[in-house]
């Protein structure tokens, strides 16, 4: 087996580690490597035991002057992660965003959740009751492109509160149709 300069590997009595040191330019000696570690800074030990790494000797037949060597152990560092989920509801206009789109979601759901017992209630049709569920996706798929353009030349917020004051009045007149007990199928087709 050779190394990447193509030579033989030299096996020492060491372990492993013989006085010279392959090099890509040649064979370098030990020797020459300690000396010209000396120049770097050693570690305190609470910076190493920071780190995880453990002391190590120098071998007994080590040059003078060598330094110690300390190594890195092997172990994970578990951290604590932060995580950044809720950072966001430290603002204020966030806040507000957030619970009138949740009460606004959970208001839809529940609306979908009624016109389809509903109108089952009232036709005992699947066609039907489908047929007012997938209406309710109609006004979205027809006017949104359209709306997109239109909302970008006005102002955002009073187009919003005008579509919400909408579909509260809305709301409101069919809820009172069907507490009066007057809820006709058409009806239920021309909420959604």
């Amino acid at each position: 087996m050779e190394d990447e300069i193509g030579r033989e590997p030299r096996a020492s009595s060491d372990g492993g580690l013989s006085r010279e040191v392959q090099h890509p330019s040649g064979q370098r000696s030990l020797d020459n490597v300690v000396e010209n570690a000396g120049s770097l800074p050693v570690p305190t030990d609470a910076e190493t035991e920071a780190v995880g790494a453990e002391p190590v000797s120098a071998p007994s037949d080590a040059p003078a002057g060598a330094v110690p060597v300390r190594r890195r152990r092997f172990r994970a560092h578990l951290r604590p992660v932060r995580l950044h989920t809720f950072d966001s509801f430290r603002y204020r206009d966030y806040r507000i965003l957030w619970g009138t789109t949740f009460f606004s979601s959970g208001g839809s759901w529940l609306q979908e959740i009624t016109i389809g017992w509903l109108t089952y209630q009232l036709t005992e049709s699947a066609f039907l009751t489908s047929l007012a569920l997938g209406l309710g996706a109609l006004p979205i798929l027809l006017a949104g492109p359209l709306g997109g353009v239109v909302v970008d030349s006005l102002d955002r917020r009073k187009v919003l509160a005008a579509v919400s004051a909408y579909q509260v009045l809305v709301t409101l007149g069919f809820s009172a149709i069907v507490f009066l007990d007057r809820a006709e199928p058409w009806n239920i087709l021309g909420f959604v």
